[in-house]
């Protein structure tokens, strides 16, 4: 493929991401009231059995929400704020998944609702390690603790985080800001549209990342060891600190349309 070839394609890629990331935010548009699922009490707080239970979805919009893992009999699921944003904690199969809507009408682009909302997700420390994880902040803020099977991460807008242990990670980010700190990936992928993504991986060396960044900025630390970085840079910037070598059994595949990436070593 020629420069020019591969400049338009860089565009063209660009413009759909920028789109996508667009379409993603405009989904935070609520669609009305939820009606919250699972045993409940008069203080907000729902339970559901964990007996079962592989996978677990978290799906939150216009709330501050922390998921991880805790001396819980249960699930438990707890709001501050339940006439603001009432949440659905159900199970189905080996799935268990709470989630939440708005009843405020008309766009959200970084935050909606009641910023005073906060909403805790507990599962049981017995299960930490065992369950796989797929969550997805809409607008608000999300703050996921513990060790998963394997974490995919979906932000469409606002404020995440992540610290635990997973051999394998998944993360795309539309317009929010990311940061995640994961010890023992062996595997890691990371799409950014049009936001921030930090990204730090300890223990030992991943056998393989890739990374797509169009119109975002993606700054990634890894552990101090020789790589294979693979690089198809369009418009974009990228400083690249990591010792390389073609034969490294250690593989980065990292595509720049038109952001910014840093890779480096720890330390």
């Amino acid at each position: 493929m020629t420069t020019t070839s591969r400049t338009v394609s860089a565009i063209t890629t660009l413009v759909g991401a920028l789109l996508l990331a667009a379409l993603a935010v405009a989904a935070i548009i609520p669609v009305g009231r939820a009606v919250a699922m699972g045993n409940s009490d008069p203080r907000s707080l729902y339970t559901a059995s964990a007996s079962g239970i592989t996978h677990v979805e978290v799906e939150s919009n216009a709330a501050r929400i922390d998921v991880g893992f805790g001396d819980v009999a249960e699930v438990e699921l707890k709001s501050s704020a339940p006439s603001h944003n009432s949440w659905r904690l159900t199970t189905s199969g080996n799935t268990l998944k709470a989630s939440n809507s708005s009843p405020m009408g008309g766009f959200c682009f970084v935050w909606c609702g009641n910023r005073e909302e906060h909403v805790t997700l507990t599962l049981p420390r017995e299960l930490a390690g065992e369950l796989s994880a797929q969550v997805e902040l809409l607008s608000g803020r999300m703050e996921l603790g513990g060790d998963f099977s394997n974490v995919g991460i979906e932000v469409a807008a606002g404020d995440f985080a992540y610290t635990g242990a997973t051999p394998s990670l998944d993360v795309e980010v539309g317009a929010g800001t990311v940061g995640v700190n994961v010890t023992g990936a062996r595997e890691a992928n990371f799409t950014i549209a049009a936001g921030q993504l930090e990204a730090t991986l300890e223990g030992r060396a991943p056998e393989r990342i890739s990374a797509e960044v169009f119109a975002g900025e993606f700054d990634l630390t890894v552990p101090d060891v020789t790589y294979q970085v693979n690089t198809d840079v369009a418009f974009g910037n990228l400083d690249n600190r990591l010792n390389t070598s073609p034969t490294s059994a250690h593989v980065v595949e990292l595509e720049i349309a038109a952001g910014k990436a840093t890779l480096r070593p720890a330390g």
